[in-house]
């Protein structure tokens, strides 16, 4: 990236870095890690056309929200104010604000459906 002058490093991020529940202490610290990273590895590379951010993902219709517990997952549902899950068509539009947006670099894009922290 450095040699060519331009890049788009895009990390993937959790809700949990922010609003971390019981048991995910090692997962919830790494996503806050990188979260931090970002800011660093962005300034570090701006005058090479590089950006870095973060998408902190919510609850998204797939994955790991379908491993918590249903009773879990039903109370985590009702707190969330759009009352639905992301869809995957919402991330990828988010990845592509980063690809096509290079003046937004170092930042920590919320996608969390309006969860209040």
């Amino acid at each position: 990236m450095r040699q060519n002058n331009y890049g788009r490093i895009i990390l993937i991020s959790s809700v949990l870095a922010e609003k971390p529940v019981v048991s995910t202490s090692i997962y919830s610290g790494c996503k806050g890690f990188l979260d931090s990273f970002a800011k660093t590895i962005g300034l570090e590379n701006a005058n090479k056309n590089i950006s870095c951010n973060t998408i902190q993902l919510g609850y998204f219709d797939g994955g790991m929200t379908y491993k918590i517990p249903e009773q879990i997952r039903n109370s985590i549902l009702e707190s969330i104010p759009t009352k639905r899950w992301g869809s995957i068509d919402e991330l990828e539009n988010t990845i592509r604000y980063f690809i096509n947006t290079p003046y937004v670099n170092g930042i920590n894009l919320k996608i969390n459906g309006g969860i209040d922290f």
